[in-house]
């Protein structure tokens, strides 16, 4: 069955947004001395680099939606989208590292403060690419990447599919990769290039909108084993955390959502990423700060402080136009429907859709540092 905007998991998605949201945080929730054992480890085994897969899947999906919407104005949709919460992340994170003269120690992990420097490239999304990402704000590294597939997603749209299935596996084999060996300069150059080791997930996603292939099903088994045996997911639940985005998307149209917990949905998911981009330096500013050392505490500091940024600045910009406001379903209320399918891949014609707000929001777990 071909992806329409009524069979797309639109609302499962969400959830997952948040779920996912939830496990990157519990990770980073467990560099606190006092926030051992509980539901931080609970979810923190559920893998923090297997959200970022999550998210990445997720993404790569919601992405070709809008591409197939319409792509004319692409770009700065994805602009409106994600740029006025990022800038106030970075924003506090600067402000945070200030009030601590750029250091702060939590148990094991030192934080260290960057230089202007990188606070300008990672204000243009080059963090991991040519400055660190922002250590009071460590998450950040992956909207760079994702920041990286949109600017080549309507190439990979023209992309022949044996092409894309070409990267997908180079990618896979770069993702797979041992850590902790040492082959020189280029390798380890090559361990340090997030945006090609992720690169299999997010074209995953974006395939599985158009169709379920004998391919894209194979890379989906190759990719579950990756996670399960693979050395950047070590957690116990990480193939987990990986094959529930992976189900909604293979069994779209099968699953039954609520119709009254549709809006609920979509909240939740549209506040996952602002709790991605705010927690971190949340937590920071609670225990350097405040003197805050209780894990509830900490908790409820970085989820008030994502809903204050979603709603004076995600919100209120809804309010004035900011941005496109979407339906339950995921598509916008007014859109017309078009047809644009992948190069090579497919000649049925299919109701458009733009995604919930699309994105991912993860970073390290415990075991991985605050840059990924």
């Amino acid at each position: 069955m071909p992806v329409t905007t009524q069979n797309a998991p639109w609302e499962i998605l969400a959830l997952l947004r948040f779920f996912l949201a939830f496990v990157v945080l519990s990770g980073h929730l467990s560099w606190y001395p006092a926030a051992s054992g509980g539901f931080v480890e609970t979810f923190d085994d559920f893998g923090g680099k297997a959200a970022v897969l999550g998210f990445l899947l997720m993404s790569g999906f919601s992405i070709a939606a809008s591409l197939e919407r319409e792509e004319k104005g692409f770009y700065l949709r994805r602009l409106l989208r994600i740029y006025p919460l990022y800038l106030g992340a970075v924003a506090l994170s600067l402000l945070v590292e200030a009030a601590t003269n750029g250091h702060v120690q939590i148990g094991a992990f030192s934080i260290e403060g960057e230089k202007y420097s990188a606070a300008l490239g990672n204000l243009f999304f080059l963090q991991a690419f040519f400055v660190r990402p922002l250590q009071f704000d460590g998450p950040l590294w992956s909207l760079a990447i994702e920041v990286f597939y949109y600017l080549l997603a309507p190439f990979f749209r023209r992309l022949e599919q044996k092409r894309l299935l070409a990267l997908m596996a180079l990618s896979l084999f770069c993702f797979l990769l041992p850590r902790s060996a040492d082959f020189g300069l280029a390798y380890r150059a090559l361990l340090k290039s997030n945006a090609l080791d992720f690169l299999w997930c997010w074209l995953l996603g974006f395939l599985l909108w158009w169709e379920r292939s004998v391919a894209t099903l194979g890379f989906a088994v190759l990719g579950a084993a990756a996670v399960r045996f693979g050395p950047m997911t070590p957690e116990p639940l990480a193939v987990v955390t990986f094959l529930a985005p992976l189900a909604a998307l293979l069994l779209r149209g099968r699953i039954a959502f609520p119709q009254r917990l549709r809006g609920v949905a979509a909240y939740l998911g549209a506040f996952s990423y602002p709790l991605y981009l705010f927690h971190f330096p949340a937590m920071i500013m609670g225990y350097a700060i405040f003197g805050l050392r209780a894990p509830e505490a900490l908790l409820a500091l970085a989820l008030a402080t994502a809903l204050l940024a979603f709603h004076a600045i995600d919100r209120q910009r809804e309010r004035r136009g900011g941005y496109v406001p979407f339906s339950a379903t995921g598509v916008h209320k007014t859109c017309s429907m078009r047809s644009a399918p992948l190069a090579s891949m497919t000649s049925r014609s299919k109701p458009s859709a733009m995604p919930l707000a699309g994105g991912i929001w993860a970073s390290a777990s415990r075991k991985s540092s605050s840059t990924g």
